[in-house]
């Protein structure tokens, strides 16, 4: 048994986030690193 903190959440791409072919530009990531962050602390208070 592992004492980990985990959290999951689902980020929805927008439009404007993608070049021609669908692809995720690579300075959004931080905005999604930033979503799981927040979704982090708001399970675990904080």
């Amino acid at each position: 048994m592992s004492n980990q903190l985990k959290d999951r959440t689902e980020v929805k791409v927008r439009f404007g986030e993608v070049d021609s072919m669908g692809i995720v530009w690579h300075g959004n990531y931080v905005k999604y690193i930033e979503e799981g962050r927040e979704s982090f602390g708001k399970k675990y208070g904080i």
